[in-house]
């Protein structure tokens, strides 16, 4: 397999008692792959300064083939995020208010994979203030 560049290609023939010889050169350029990152975050709904399992896939469109290195980064509202280390799938964060947040995450690409970002999600996430003493207030 050749790598992302490109190559140098080629080919000499020195023929036969019909053919003549012949030879040739081309080039040829490989790319990298493009990606697709998709996330979805569980529970939902969830409790403030609970943590909650932030699940990512990213794939690789053909014709590329291959397993991506590198980080997917997750950012979100009220929370410090977290960071998956592929080949892992998954994080925790928590979020330090209630309301509804706002997910999104990303990925840099590596020498031979595209950047992505996924398409933010929303999450609710249940205000401490409701759950003092297990009643609400």
């Amino acid at each position: 397999a050749l790598g992302t560049s490109v190559h140098g290609l080629s080919a000499i023939y020195s023929g036969d008692a019909t053919y003549l010889g012949s030879s040739g050169t081309d080039t040829h350029e490989v790319d990298r792959a493009t990606t697709l990152l998709g996330i979805t975050a569980a529970p939902d709904p969830s409790l403030q300064g609970w943590p909650v399992t932030i699940t990512a896939a990213l794939t690789v469109s053909a014709p590329g083939a291959g397993t991506p290195t590198g980080n997917i980064v997750v950012s979100a509202t009220n929370s410090s995020g977290c960071s998956i280390l592929l080949p892992a799938t998954n994080c925790t964060l928590v979020f330090d208010s209630g309301g509804l947040q706002s997910i999104s995450a990303s990925y840099a690409g590596d020498s031979d994979f595209e950047a992505a970002t996924a398409d933010a999600i929303t999450h609710q996430s249940i205000p401490e203030v409701l759950l003092r003493d297990g009643f609400e207030l």
